[in-house]
């Protein structure tokens, strides 16, 4: 049976959306495919502009991480057995994005799997 596998980081970064996407593309080895769409191999990472992150939600909130700027959805269809090989490049994908002084919230089934255990500069 498939399934779909899913995880969504919450980003804080001083970086436009457009800086953000380009360098999601760059470290996956993806193409973008669509508006702020990336596709690398099997997976799907979608840049987005987090809705509750307002600037005045994150002065009400500072540090919290539902209201980082950004999120980065990242999705494959695979099976259970392909689980690991997700687990690997979202630990990845958020080590590189951590590397450019970002903060990274992982908010998935597997968090405690994840670099930091899914919790990065925060």
């Amino acid at each position: 049976m498939m399934e779909e596998l899913y995880t969504k980081l919450f980003v804080n970064s001083e970086r436009s959306q457009q800086d953000l996407f380009a360098f999601v593309a760059e470290v996956s080895s993806g193409e973008g495919e669509e508006r702020w769409t990336v596709v690398s191999g099997d997976y799907e990472m979608d840049v987005r502009l987090n809705d509750e992150g307002t600037e005045e939600a994150r002065r009400t909130h500072p540090g919290d991480f539902l209201y980082f700027p950004f999120t980065v959805e990242v999705v494959a269809e695979g099976n259970p057995s392909d689980v690991a090989n997700y687990v690997r490049f979202v630990g990845s994908l958020m080590t590189e994005l951590h590397a450019k002084g970002m903060q990274v919230v992982a908010s998935c089934d597997w968090e405690g799997e994840l670099p930091g255990r899914g919790r990065l500069g925060v």
